[in-house]
């Protein structure tokens, strides 16, 4: 109301001017019709303002309400009343998408009109003054209108892009009542539900970890009674980790949002990275040793050799002499290991042929048992790198005790399964792990060779699911 006030002092519209206004309806109310019809004409000749007139019985309930505004214009007190109408104008011009160059237009229109009948109906002194009390006194409406109308497209805007991000929110987000239903959610929410719209269940069913249920209840029931936002920063669901936010909402219709984050793939490449920075160091580690191992074990291979030619056949010096040279031997292999590790060559990345890949390998593969191969398939990679990754998961089906092993080819993929004891739970999170080894007389780096030369290509090298019922391994190379 104190705005209304202010804006009438500015313009100069004072008392008697609102008793000049109100005296001018008897003169208006004959043609307040003609008046609302020709601005309706104007309307429609031009197809913007058109296109917002959906039919004629539209258009007639339009009239009726200009005609209204004339006379509440004129003719009523300008009070808070009053000015939340023209506000309420603003809004529906705001909520129809009208334009606002057309309010004042539109306002145009009609002073004109009232304008032409003043001058024709009252003497020239007469007219000037009640057409200048007019102008004042309708302008003031359309600088309340406008006002609302802003607020009312802002809003609108607003609106528009909460809604845009809500619908592009990668986040799931429920929104729960108080009586645990879920009243609104994310786009994202039914990714995990099979494209299932979780609204009007219970919250708990829409959660990933259905085997915590009463855990995440308690701590939602938490957070509303305390108030206060509830992190719970791990929750398992099989192979996917999730991060679930409880907030307390202050608000009739919910108690709760409950946010849900899948860390799965961000925990994966955390992994990806410590195992990096782990085989970096090992890296370094393995040359310094190879480098310290290697001449003093030639240096005793050699020394042992010459104290063998000079033994007796005495069938227990020749006993102890095998067994220090099978653990020569294995030291050496050892410190083969270590520089293949630490020195190996970068692959070349160029498009080979995997069955041809594989065939060459098998050509010298001289294990008991022969593997099957089905399937061929393209990739860019290095031949003789996926030969030796292949043959060394050859060795381990083999050394598990498989009596088949088969050799599954596609663009890009090799899965090399068998029937074998397959890999133990306990050690499936680390069978990659630098020296970790189920052998007897294993060294525990075959298999971190095999992923290490694998990431060189571009590829990797996973534990699968075999459809032999024993270990699986599958490599990926990109695709040509």
């Amino acid at each position: 109301m104190r705005t209304l006030q202010d804006m009438q002092s500015y313009v100069g519209l004072t008392p008697e001017d609102e008793v000049t206004l109100r005296s001018l309806w008897p003169l208006l109310e004959p043609h307040a019709d003609a008046v609302v019809d020709h601005f309706y004409e104007r309307v429609q000749a031009f197809e913007s303002t058109r296109a917002l007139l959906s039919d004629d019985a539209q258009v007639q309930r339009l009239k009726g309400s200009l005609r209204v505004w004339l006379e509440d214009t004129v003719r009523s007190d300008r009070d808070a009343a009053y000015v939340q109408r023209r506000r309420r104008i603003g809004q529906v011009h705001a909520d129809v998408g009208l334009q606002p160059q057309f309010l004042h237009t539109a306002m145009a229109v009609v002073l004109a009109d009232l304008h032409q009948l003043i001058m024709t109906r009252c003497s020239f002194e007469e007219a000037g003054r009640i057409c200048d009390v007019a102008t004042r006194a309708f302008l003031i409406d359309l600088a309340i209108m406008n006002a609302a109308y802003v607020l009312s497209r802002d809003r609108l805007r607003a609106q528009e892009l909460q809604r845009l991000l809500v619908a592009h929110l990668a986040l799931a987000v429920l929104v729960v009542d108080g009586q645990g239903t879920v009243i609104a959610c994310t786009p994202a929410t039914s990714s995990w539900l099979d494209g299932r719209d979780p609204t009007g269940d219970a919250w708990v069913h829409a959660l990933p970890a259905q085997g915590e249920a009463s855990t995440l209840l308690a701590e939602s029931q938490r957070a509303v009674s305390e108030g206060e936002v509830v992190v719970i920063p791990r929750v398992r669901s099989g192979e996917r980790t999730f991060r679930i936010t409880f907030v307390p909402l202050q608000h009739d219709d919910a108690s709760v949002l409950i946010q849900i984050e899948e860390l799965t793939e961000i925990l994966s490449l955390e992994a990806r990275l410590r195992e990096a920075e782990s085989l970096a160091r090992i890296g370094a580690m393995s040359a310094a040793v190879a480098n310290e191992l290697g001449n003093p074990l030639a240096a005793i291979r050699a020394t042992m050799q010459v104290i063998a030619d000079g033994l007796t056949e005495d069938p227990e010096l020749v006993g102890v002499m095998g067994k220090v040279q099978a653990e020569v031997d294995r030291m050496s292999r050892l410190v083969e290991s270590l520089k293949a590790y630490a020195w190996r060559e970068p692959p070349a990345r160029r498009p080979i042929d995997l069955l041809e890949a594989v065939r060459g390998t098998l050509l010298e593969w001289s294990g008991a048992v022969e593997p099957s191969v089905r399937g061929r398939g393209a990739a860019r990679g290095d031949v003789s790198h996926v030969a030796v990754i292949l043959q060394g998961l050859l060795r381990n089906s083999l050394q598990a005790g498989a009596v088949t092993i088969l050799i599954e080819l596609w663009d890009g993929r090799m899965l090399v399964s068998d029937d074998g004891p397959g890999v133990d739970e306990g050690q499936r999170h680390a069978i990659f792990d630098a020296f970790v080894t189920t052998k007897p007389k294993g060294v525990g780096l075959g298999l971190t060779l095999a992923r290490a030369s694998a990431e060189d290509m571009g590829g990797s090298l996973d534990l699968a699911t075999s459809s032999l019922g024993g270990a699986a391994f599958e490599l990926r190379l990109p695709v040509v």
